[in-house]
Order: C-alpha cells, then structure tokens, then sequence
C-alpha cells in the first residue's frame, strides 16, 4: 500500500479501503498515463514532420490544474493522507464505555 507502518496500523477498517481505493486509482492513473505516453510516442514516431513543440507544450499549459494530484510522488501522497487522519483523529468525539 505504500503507507508507514504506524499510519497502517492507525486506521480504521474504513480508512483503510478508502486508502486502498485511493493507491488503486493513483495506478490506473499511472497505467493511463503510461499507456497515452506510448501511443503519442508512436504516432510522433510516423510523422514526417514533428508538431511545434511550443504548440504542444502550451496545449498542454492550457489544460493544467484538471489531475494536479496525479504526478504526487508516494511520500508526498501518505504526508498528506497522515495530516487528514491526524484532522480527523484530532477531531473525534470522546467514545466512552457502556457504564462509564
């Protein structure tokens, strides 16, 4: 799962599917990502004359900000996955025992 062992063992059954749902999707992601990477390659492979660079790369510019958590390496990712557990723990009503 790509997580600290303490955060791991932190979590509720809950988080931990949400954490799982979230590392699954992140790999789609990269296998899309992987996969359009290929495919452009390819295409650029039988022009005869490449695209203007700036041209592509301003398409690119343009379309900025739609997956920004996209390229977020792991640490980054389980940092702020541990601050959002931490908000929510910090958080918490008090549960108290039955006869308490």
């Amino acid at each position: 799962m790509g997580q600290a062992e303490q955060t791991f063992w932190n979590l509720t059954p809950a988080l931990t599917e949400i954490y799982n749902r979230a590392s699954d999707e992140k790999h789609r992601n990269q296998q899309k990502r992987d996969l359009a990477l290929a495919w452009h390659i390819e295409g650029l492979r039988r022009c005869e004359k490449l695209p203007d660079l700036d041209k592509i790369l301003s398409d690119i510019d343009r379309s900025a900000g739609q997956d920004d958590f996209e390229d977020v390496d792991d640490d980054t990712a389980n940092e702020l996955f541990a601050n959002v557990l931490r908000g929510m723990l910090a958080n918490k009503p008090e549960v108290k025992s039955v006869g308490s």
